[in-house]
């Protein structure tokens, strides 16, 4: 139950970065959480697994589940009941209400493919893709 004068804490998530050129991977986008001052959550929408690997597959959308759903082609696993998602082959997990999402360093240099930070933990999106030589930064 809400009070006059509670403070709130929200955080919209934003579009994935569109698919690297040279791996034909894209990341998923944001999610957008709504929680009390103390970090309890009142509105959560998990954000869409990315895609790896192959244009021709779709990122998956969110669902209603306590559970996000895994990124096609070889996508990381959704995160369940806040926590952060899973690795994919080129690209970190996306960060859930109260953990980050997991980093992929197979392959790739220190520093690259970081899973997303946790509402908690500032909401910041991860980075994905950086393999072949190409950045979306």
């Amino acid at each position: 139950m809400l009070t006059e004068g509670q403070v709130l804490k929200i955080l919209v998530g934003q579009l994935g970065i569109d698919r690297n050129p040279a791996t034909n991977t894209a990341g998923g986008g944001g999610g957008s959480f709504v929680t009390t001052n103390l970090n309890s959550p009142l509105i959560v929408a998990g954000g869409g697994g990315g895609s790896a690997d192959n244009s021709s597959y779709k990122a998956t959308s969110g669902n209603s589940s306590t559970c996000g759903l895994a990124g096609t082609n070889s996508g990381g696993a959704g995160g369940c009941s806040g926590n952060g998602g899973s690795a994919s082959t080129f690209g970190g997990g996306g960060g859930g209400l109260s953990t980050n999402g997991a980093t992929k360093t197979w392959g790739t240099a220190a520093g690259e493919n970081n899973g997303g930070k946790a509402f908690v933990n500032g909401g910041t999106g991860g980075d994905g893709g950086k393999a072949g030589g190409w950045s979306a930064g």
